[in-house]
């Protein structure tokens, strides 16, 4: 009964140890850019891009592009223009 105790809890352990190393190369930061436009005037400057629940932010160029670093693919942006 040991044995099999001893030999459940290392292959536990393993199996969890592969699961951290996978979860810590998926947080490396990735670059989104893009481009801001609307239909009347095309391209539009100056929106300012927020990820939610977090500080990062950008402001779009002249031309209405835009580039931004994420954590997580599945961070969700916040345009905002007057």
């Amino acid at each position: 009964m040991a044995k099999i105790l001893q030999w459940t809890l290392l292959i536990t352990l393993c199996t969890q140890l592969g699961y951290a190393q996978n979860n810590a190369t998926s947080t490396a930061k990735q670059t989104v850019t893009g481009l801001v436009t609307s239909k009347q005037d095309g391209s539009v400057a100056g929106v300012n891009i927020v990820i939610k629940r977090s500080n990062q932010a950008v402001t779009t160029i002249e031309n209405g592009q835009y580039s931004i670093q994420v954590n997580s693919p599945n961070d969700t942006f916040v345009f905002v223009n007057y």
